[in-house]
This record gives C-alpha cells, structure tokens and sequence, in this order.
C-alpha cells in the first residue's frame, strides 16, 4: 500500500466517546495518516485534539446512515469502517490457538496491507473477531460472520446495489447482500480484533434498545429466509436480555447461481509458510 498521499482509506465513526481505543491501537502506524474520525458537524472541535482527519457527516441518527454516507463520498475505489473501540492482537506462530500483543506498529500496518491486497480480489473483507479465533485455520477465512471493521471494493458494491440498509444490523445485513450475490467476502485471521465490551456508553449504545433490535432481527430474517433465526441471548448493558440472530453464512453463499472463489493457498504460502 503506498501511504505516501493523506487521502483518508480508514474511517471511525465516533459519537459522544470520551476514549477512542481505535485510535490508541493505531497509534505509531503508518495507516493512522490515512485514517479519518467521522463526528457529527456539531462536533468537530471536540475531535480536533486527536490530531487526526476530522470528517463531519452530515447523515446521523444511526450508524447505517453514516456508513453508507461514507461509501457515497468516499473518492477512491476502496475503503475500511470500523468501530472506534477496536484492540488488534496477532496469531502467534508458534502456536496458533493463541495471539500476542503486536511487537511494533509495523504490524498493524501490515493488517492493513493484506485487508487492500484482499479487496482487490473479493468485494468485503474483515478481521476475525477474537473470541472463538483459537479455532480459526490462518491466514483467511471465506463465506463467515464479520463485523467492527468492513473493508468494501466500492466499484462491485455499487455495480451490484448493495447498501447499508439495517439500523442497528447493517454489519451482517450488508454481509448477507455480499454472499447472495454470489461473492465470497474474507476474513483475516493472522490478525485479530475485539472490544472491551458491547453497548459502552456512546455510539450506538445511545440508541440500540432491545425494541430495535427485534425490530431489525425480524426485517432480516424476512429480507434472508432460510438464512437467519431470530434468538434471544443474554442482555448487554442496561439490558435483560436482547433479540439477536444466528445466521448460515456459507448457506447463504451456496444459494447463489454463480459463487466466486478465493485462492486460500495462495494467501497461506504468501502469509503464513
């Protein structure tokens, strides 16, 4: 990747966040000079402090507005949202059912560099979360859940009409567009990614009740049958329980006429002989 220009490549959404573990996590990498916080107009000042690309967006209200505003003005072909409470590990080598703290900022820059090499091949690519990643075979994994960060190819997102439709699922919502049609996305998982804990004050724990929720469950489960199963689980905080989904990624890949595929073998001599 050549980071030689300052056009923003990475987005982070942020509102009313007093601490942006994102940008800490970032902090000595290269993609931090092409990285951009995306606040609401009102608020720009509060973010000039950080030293970063402030991007006022003018859509607010949720999330998936402010995500598909940014793929409409973004300039260039490909791009990556995520959260902006995000904390990076790397898959240990020598024994890769674990992940240690990275050594240097150089591998987060090296993250960076395979989710653009990725997205030249496949339309959307994410990092693997870490809960559960000790059961993940490196360096990608195809067809599967991803959410905090979307890599987008914005030339075949737009060629196939696919949008950020969902207020508070819009991550698998888009996923489920991508696989329908017939694309794979891409996992990284030489690299992995988690947060301190879902619905911390600010962001979307502003407004992501467990009504909305089941409202959203059920508009996805309607807009995917056969691929999405409203279920209840246990409650984040401030609340009892919540409505969620478990969702048939590599189902919903097979229902399309025609599937790409990535050359897995490929990534794994490049990455991880």
């Amino acid at each position: 990747m050549n980071w030689q220009t300052t056009e923003p490549l990475v987005y982070v959404p942020t509102y009313k966040r007093d601490y942006l573990m994102t940008l800490e996590s970032l902090e000595g990498a290269k993609i931090l000079e092409r990285t951009a916080l995306v606040v609401h107009p009102g608020d720009v000042a509060d973010y000039e402090a950080y030293g970063v690309t402030i991007v006022p967006c003018p859509a607010q209200g949720e999330l998936g507005a402010v995500r598909r505003w940014l793929m409409d003005n973004h300039p260039g072909d490909y791009m990556v949202q995520m959260d902006d409470d995000l904390r990076f590990a790397v898959r240990r080598q020598d024994d890769p059912t674990k992940f240690r703290q990275p050594e240097s900022p150089d591998e987060i820059d090296e993250m960076f560099d395979r989710i653009f090499t990725l997205l030249r091949e496949v339309p959307l690519v994410g990092v693997r979360q870490r809960g559960g990643a000790n059961r993940s075979t490196p360096p990608v994994e195809v067809a599967t859940r991803q959410c905090m960060l979307h890599g987008l190819n914005l030339p075949v997102a737009r060629a196939n009409g696919w949008e950020y439709r969902s207020c508070v699922f819009e991550d698998f919502d888009y996923t489920l567009q991508v696989l329908t049609s017939g694309y794979e996305n891409a996992v990284l998982t030489t690299h992995v990614i988690d947060q301190r804990e879902s619905q911390s004050p600010g962001g979307v724990g502003g407004y992501r009740t467990n009504d909305l929720m089941a409202q959203d469950a059920l508009e996805l489960a309607m807009n995917f049958p056969g691929f999405v199963k409203v279920v209840q689980k246990a409650g984040w905080r401030g609340m009892e329980h919540r409505t969620d989904v478990n969702v048939q990624w590599k189902r919903a890949l097979a229902s399309a006429s025609r599937k790409t595929s990535l050359d897995i073998d490929l990534y794994e001599d490049l990455w991880w002989a």
